[in-house]
């Protein structure tokens, strides 16, 4: 059994740690006796559209720009994968890159790959710090620092929200995965590493492995720190 995860643009949407989220997949499916490959796509590669999953993280208002070079390509290739069955996991800038605009300084925009029905602007005020609140009857903690805000037609991801002034945070829909929260998420939240493989291997995860079990213990105990942080 295998698992082709695609990462895009590493070097400029790196920020935060989110390749962290990277390596939990393939690590936690590698664990499970998958094979489990990573390929990681510049902003000159053409995107391969034979993946399972796609990952894209956040960064700076430079690397949107860079970004928004390779968005034609992107915008194309990233739809067909979807269209086709793959999964898109996207944190803080990467999300945003999925709805149609980015707004991002004095009146100036990059297109977006329209994946999500939405564009994204500047807040008022940056959003930063911790977070705690649920995907379902799941509880999801990380941390989120960012300056845009999503508007539109579409299902949150987190809900339930403690320790920030928002209702809900990210972009839930069929085959998207999207949210503002580092930790990074994944290693934090391993739940939906877990389902992400297993959905496109049919394998379950391995929880009685050593190697999961202490993975999974150690973002259990990161978790019930971070609500200990918020006095919760």
């Amino acid at each position: 059994m295998t698992l082709r995860i695609v990462h895009l643009y590493p070097r400029e949407l790196g920020m935060f740690g989110d390749v962290g989220n990277v390596i939990a997949l393939q690590m936690r499916a590698r664990w499970s006796g998958i094979v489990a490959s990573v390929e990681s796509v510049g902003v000159s590669d053409a995107v391969p559209e034979n993946a399972d999953v796609y990952m894209i993280g956040s960064g700076s208002t430079a690397g949107l720009r860079a970004v928004a070079e390779a968005m034609p390509t992107l915008a194309r290739s990233l739809t067909r994968a979807h269209s086709a069955g793959a999964t898109v996991v996207a944190i803080g800038a990467g999300l945003h890159l999925l709805g149609s605009r980015v707004d991002i300084a004095d009146g100036e925009s990059v297109d977006g790959a329209g994946l999500i029905d939405a564009t994204s602007t500047l807040r008022a005020e940056r959003l930063v710090g911790p977070l705690s609140g649920s995907i379902g009857k799941q509880g999801v903690t990380g941390y989120v620092n960012s300056g845009h805000q999503l508007i539109g037609t579409f299902n949150p991801l987190v809900e339930r929200i403690e320790g920030l002034s928002i209702e809900s945070d990210g972009v839930s829909a069929d085959g998207i995965l999207g949210t503002h929260l580092h930790g990074p998420f994944l290693p934090m939240n391993p739940k939906f590493a877990d389902d992400i493989i297993e959905k496109h291997t049919g394998v379950a995860v391995d929880q009685d492995d050593p190697r999961v079990s202490r993975a999974t213990g150690a973002a259990s105990h990161s978790r019930v720190a971070l609500r200990r942080e918020l006095g919760l």
